[in-house]
This record gives C-alpha cells, sequence and structure tokens, in this order.
C-alpha cells in the first residue's frame, strides 16, 4: 500500500540503534515519534510520520538490522503533540520511560529544541526534521538534523525574488518557533538585497482557518508578494483568502508548505509564480523518480 510520505532519513539513524540494540536487549527496536497528528498542521505531521514509516517497512522488509549476529525488527510508536512543545516533552519522556525507545523523532523545532534540554542527560537521540539552525549550534551530542539550514532556503528565495523584480513584501508567518526564527533570518538575507519589508502580521496556523484579517493588514502595505510560513492546509487557505481580497502579486513560501500539498487544496493558477521549494518529482535527482513512485 503506497502511502504519501515525508522525505525522512530512517537510516541516518540505524547507526545509534544498533549501539541501543545491545542495551535494551530485545528483538524489536521502538522509534518513537511525537508530531501534530491533530490541528491545523495534522497532514505535515501524519506525512512526516508516514515516511517514518516506510523506512521502518523497508528496513524490516530486508530484515531488520542485526546487531553481533542477531536480528532486530523496528517499530515506530507515535504520540500527538499538536504542535506543542510542552506536550512535546511529555510524550519524549512517556516515550523513553515507558516505551523504553531509544531516539524520538520530531518534525518541528519547537519540540526538537525543547527535548533538546534533557535528552543528553535522560540518554535519548532526537532526531530533528527541521531546518532550525540552532538544533546544530548548540553542541548537543546527541541530536541529528536532518534537512540543510534556513538560510540555505532564505537566500535562494530572495535571490529568486529579485531576480523576478519584486521589490516590497509582506508577510504572515506563523506564530511558532520554526516560523519566527525563519521569519528573523529571510529578513536579514532579503535586507541585504536591498528589498523592503512592509507589514508582518503572525498567524496561528494551527488553529486558524479565517485569514482574512492577516491578509487585510498585509496588502495595505501594497506588497509584491507575500511570505508564508507554516504548513501546507493553511498556507493554501491564506493564498485563497488573498486572491480572493483581490491580491495578484507572488507567493513566497517557507520550506514547510509544499506545492504538492496545497494545490489540494486550491487550483494551481492561484499558486502561479510562487517561490518555493520544488515538488521531489520535478527535481532532476537520479532516485526521485523511484522514490515518488513507491511512495507517492
Amino acid at each position: 500500500m503506497k502511502k504519501k510520505a515525508g522525505i525522512v532519513g530512517i537510516g541516518i539513524f540505524t547507526a545509534g540503534l544498533v549501539c541501543a540494540a545491545a542495551a535494551w536487549g530485545a528483538d524489536e527496536i521502538k522509534i518513537g515519534y511525537s508530531g501534530p497528528l491533530s490541528g491545523g498542521a495534522a497532514k505535515y505531521g501524519k506525512n512526516c510520520e508516514a515516511g517514518l514509516v516506510m523506512g521502518m517497512e523497508e528496513l524490516n522488509a530486508r530484515g531488520g538490522i542485526t546487531v553481533s549476529g542477531k536480528k532486530y525488527k523496528i517499530e515506530v510508536t507515535s504520540l500527538d503533540d499538536r504542535y506543542k512543545p510542552d506536550l512535546t516533552v511529555q510524550n519524549a519522556r512517556r516515550l523513553v520511560s515507558l516505551d523504553k525507545v531509544p531516539a524520538v523523532f520530531c518534525p518541528h523545532s519547537g519540540g526538537i529544541l525543547a527535548m533538546m534540554n534533557f535528552n543528553e542527560k535522560e540518554d535519548f537521540l532526537v532526531m530533528g526534521y527541521t531546518t532550525h539552525p540552532k538544533v546544530v549550534e548548540a553542541g548537543n551530542k546527541l541530536v541529528i538534523r536532518m534537512p540543510p539550514d534556513i538560510r540555505a532556503y532564505a537566500s535562494a528565495f530572495s535571490d529568486r525574488a529579485k531576480e523576478r523584480g519584486i521589490k516590497k513584501v509582506g508577510a504572515i508567518p506563523g506564530v511558532h518557533e520554526y516560523a519566527k526564527i525563519w521569519m528573523d533570518i529571510f529578513k536579514e538575507e532579503w535586507a541585504k538585497r536591498g528589498g523592503a519589508l512592509t507589514d508582518v502580521n503572525p498567524a496561528d496556523y494551527s488553529k486558524e482557518t479565517d485569514f482574512y484579517t492577516h491578509v487585510t493588514k498585509v496588502l495595505s502595505g501594497k506588497p509584491d508578494a507575500i511570505l508564508l510560513i507554516g504548513a501546507s492546509e493553511p498556507a493554501a487557505l491564506i493564498v485563497k483568502q488573498a486572491r480572493e481580497l483581490g491580491f495578484q502579486g507572488k507567493f513566497i513560501l517557507g520550506d514547510q508548505a509544499k506545492l504538492d500539498e496545497m494545490v489540494k487544496v486550491i487550483p494551481v493558477d492561484k499558486l502561479e509564480g510562487t517561490i518555493a521549494v520544488t515538488p521531489l518529482y520535478h527535481r532532476t535527482i537520479k532516485d526521485a523518480p523511484a522514490f515518488t513512485q513507491i511512495y507517492m
């Protein structure tokens, strides 16, 4: 059965699990997952969970992992944190103490950074699916970040915006930790290129569905483009509502929002000219077609 998957690198932490297997001494190794499985970011959280599960299934189909000649299967145990770092902490402690997981995967920086406050002391790996720079700058020896840094995206998107003649950018970032740091880095990169940042009106992507007030305030600055930083479905709703209010400019999407998810919510023509991460199936990467065929 095919599942939509966030791209996660389960192979990256196999070495860590090999070390943990001997410690747990069981025929099965559990991996913890804490992410938004309900609320506005649920689609994102479930996609990331699906990617983790697909990686697990692939490893298990190959016979699992081998430690000192003994085979171990992998199991993913998931808990909903609704994109709230305090719930991520609760989930991590529960997964480590009750399920005896050696690693907890989390797809949002707020939860990842919260776990990093105690994971070394409590001896478990934090698997971070985030572009937040602080994750690898803190010196934590038990954390792995998979995607590249936010700055790589913010810099490239700023270059592309200048190439397309965009001079003024308004923004509707989320209120979560990832959105705040993304906004700060984009502001810095955009200023380096002489771009103007007009209105910045944060919104709660995990709770709100009516973004008209935010959009109206941002449109008052007459931007050439609007920067959106948050999950795909709420970002798509903002695009829809901005078009309804007459906005004809372009959109810039933080890397969390995925175009292939957004076109399930709004017609593709509403996204004309959008600057964003290219969907995997459009990339000229050797293994992209095979990955897409298996996991989409």
